[in-house]
């Protein structure tokens, strides 16, 4: 089932809106989901873009794990018909933390992988 980023981003915003007042950061409380939904939004395309330029900078290749949560990998596209031979492909994969709290049992990570 699919949702809507805004079906969640209240849930997010307001349980972001507690972690950051302990950490001594304030939000607006009725902005806090949309505040929260730009911060995210701006930083994850950043770090494409930075994730991009190390590719261009490395010969089309590069990795980078945010925070044990997220892995933005970008590589050079290759095909049979070679028409789009070079273009840049980014895919994301969960990180380390990620699986972590997606799971469901209380089994370490790397036990049953």
């Amino acid at each position: 089932m699919n949702f809507n980023d805004n079906e969640v981003m209240e849930q997010i915003g307001n349980a972001a809106f507690k972690v950051l007042q302990t950490k001594g950061i304030e939000l607006p409380k009725d902005h806090a989901p949309r505040i929260i939904k730009d911060i995210m939004a701006a930083g994850l395309e950043q770090l494409v873009l930075q994730t991009k330029k190390l590719a261009n900078e490395n010969g089309g290749e590069a990795n980078v794990l945010f925070s044990n949560l997220i892995e933005v990998s970008i590589t050079n596209r290759e095909s049979d018909e070679g028409d789009k031979d070079g273009n840049l492909m980014v895919a994301f994969t969960p990180g380390p933390q990620a699986k972590l709290l997606a799971k469901s049992d209380d089994a370490t990570e790397g036990e049953d992988d």
